[in-house]
């Protein structure tokens, strides 16, 4: 080829190079002008539009407040089981039943020595008042109607009562039949001593005629002296008829002190035993309560609607400790909050009433919705985690809005959960330089 055709072939391609060029130009001003425009608009986007800052935080799920504790005062066999770990309860509903027949046995022997002990009182009762029969309470009789038992314990003190009132009748009737010996024994010394009285008066008057006829020598001294002897003599009977007379009226006062005290000794030891047997009926009817208690109480009872956390009773036939647990319970409905640990490096950006959304992330739902709360405790000091060291601050957040295709019925308390605490609006330049801001002010400050 000649240097002419090579020369021209080249100036062909450069012109047609040229016109490429040219065709390019355009596209290429359209694209660098949308580049310019988007990054102007990002600059703008991100000095100027402003983004929800938040703390994030993870936690759990727990009941407002504490669970309960249910105990049993006495303990005892467990006999029946009646819920389970996780079910839920109402309020009565029986947890666990304990065995009652040590229970059920003491209160049979309690109330048989309450019905002996109210017969017995009844009987004293009616002997210190000197009653010839005894009056029972309604309670007793309404009893014996039911119990035969009890019926034959009450002839038995109807029995009792009337011989202790035959003896001391008898007794009295003794000392009266003495009595009235006694009287009719002093009636006639009476009688002998109103003759001698009347003997002595006439004796009394002759020796007087008798000493006026010696006076006048009419008759001998003999017959004067014989006279006065029969004086003397009469004397002697008085004295005597009255000393037998004494003595009989001192048997007779002893006889009526004896019968006097014979009702009083009674009377007395009935008003002792009236007062013993109260007490004793004191006793019993708190002892009685006390036993009806423990065998109502062996029934175990869930004190308010809740859900069984954990069972501590899961034998049956086991021992239940005197104060021991039988379940702990977890009240319904429950006023359940987030209970979220928020690091030390955000809590500065937490106070109380501030928004917060928490994300059930336990729940097992494709999209785990946000849920609005607001912050309600915040912890005065750090807390350490045992495990891992890492330090935190508890943080609760409440009033959480649970939407109604979830519902409170898929809460429980320790579902785990995450937590959004507003903490303000931000620009993307912030969120860029803000780091940087503080790395640059640290190494100052270190310089």
């Amino acid at each position: 080829m000649s240097k002419d055709a090579e020369s021209s072939t080249s100036t062909d391609e450069l012109r047609k190079s040229l016109e490429k060029n040219t065709d390019l130009t355009p596209a290429l001003r359209f694209g660098t002008l949308v580049l310019i425009l988007i990054v102007i608009a990002a600059g703008f986007g991100a000095a100027y539009l402003k983004f929800d800052g938040a703390a994030v935080a993870a936690g759990n799920m727990m009941a407002r407040g504490q669970n309960q504790i249910v105990q049993h005062l006495e303990g005892g066999i467990v006999s029946e089981i009646l819920v389970d770990e996780g079910e839920e309860i109402k309020a009565g509903d029986v947890i666990v039943r304990l065995d009652t027949t040590q229970a059920t046995s003491d209160l049979r022997t309690y109330i048989a020595e309450m019905n002996s002990t109210a017969a017995r009182l009844a009987a004293f009762h009616a002997e210190r008042e000197g009653e010839t029969g005894i009056t029972y309470p309604a309670w007793l009789l309404d009893t014996a109607k039911r119990d035969a038992e009890v019926a034959s314990l009450m002839q038995d003190q109807d029995h009792e009562f009337q011989a202790r009132l035959e003896a001391s009748t008898a007794q009295a009737g003794t000392l009266r039949s003495r009595i009235e010996a006694a009287k009719a024994e002093l009636e006639g010394y009476e009688v002998q001593l109103r003759s001698f009285e009347e003997q002595k008066a006439l004796t009394v008057a002759e020796l007087a005629d008798v000493e006026t006829l010696y006076s006048k020598q009419l008759v001998g001294a003999s017959r004067v002296y014989d006279v006065r002897g029969q004086l003397a003599e009469l004397d002697g009977r008085v004295g005597q008829a009255h000393s037998k007379i004494g003595e009989i009226e001192q048997r007779i006062l002893g006889f009526q002190q004896e019968i006097f005290a014979l009702e009083k000794d009674r009377v007395e030891l009935a008003a002792e035993q009236v007062v013993t047997f109260r007490l004793e009926m004191l006793k019993l009817a708190a002892a009685i309560e006390e036993t009806r208690d423990v065998i109502r109480r062996s029934t175990v009872r869930a004190p308010v609607d809740a859900v069984i956390v954990r069972r501590a009773v899961n034998t049956i036939g086991g021992v239940l400790g005197s104060g021991g647990e039988v379940v702990e319970l977890l009240p319904q409905p429950a006023d359940l909050v987030a209970e979220v640990r928020v690091s030390v490096g955000d809590i500065d950006r937490i106070y109380l009433g501030q928004d917060a959304f928490v994300r059930l992330s336990a729940l097992d739902i494709p999209f785990a919705p946000l849920l609005d709360g607001k912050v309600e405790y915040i912890a005065a000091d750090r807390a350490v985690d045992e495990i891992s060291g890492e330090e935190y601050y508890p943080v609760r957040i409440s009033n959480i809005q649970v939407p109604e295709d979830i519902g409170d019925n898929r809460l429980y308390s320790g579902m785990q959960v995450e937590a959004f605490i507003k903490t303000g609006e931000r620009t993307f330049a912030q969120y860029v330089f803000e780091p940087l801001k503080r790395s640059f002010e640290r190494s100052l400050r270190e310089r």
